[in-house]
């Protein structure tokens, strides 16, 4: 994977980069800094872990697309990201027909 040919962002701290239950058509690659995932349990925000870098998140969104996002993801610090969309990945996923 040619990291020149994807979207690339630099985010600043306390940055939202997708919310739970949204829909998810990205991972990101984290080449820098730290991220947070969190999810809701009983209407309570929860954090389930902190990314460091570097770490590839969201990569559900590429496998099933059509799920919506299970957990938050925020920037601790100031983060450098890689954004791989479904368009852009790199392998694709053959879907298994069942019936």
């Amino acid at each position: 994977m040619q990291v020149q040919n994807y979207k690339q962002l630099t985010l600043p701290a306390n940055s939202i980069i997708f919310e739970e239950d949204s829909p998810g058509d990205s991972a990101y690659l984290l080449k820098t800094g730290q991220v947070e995932l969190s999810k809701h349990v009983n209407g309570i925000k929860r954090k389930l872990t902190v990314l460091k870098a570097p770490i590839m998140f969201g990569e559900m969104a590429l496998i099933m697309p059509e799920q919506k996002r299970t957990a938050g993801a925020k920037t601790l610090t100031e983060c450098e990201l890689v954004v791989i969309t479904q368009s852009r990945a790199p392998l694709k996923t053959p879907r298994a027909e069942i019936g």
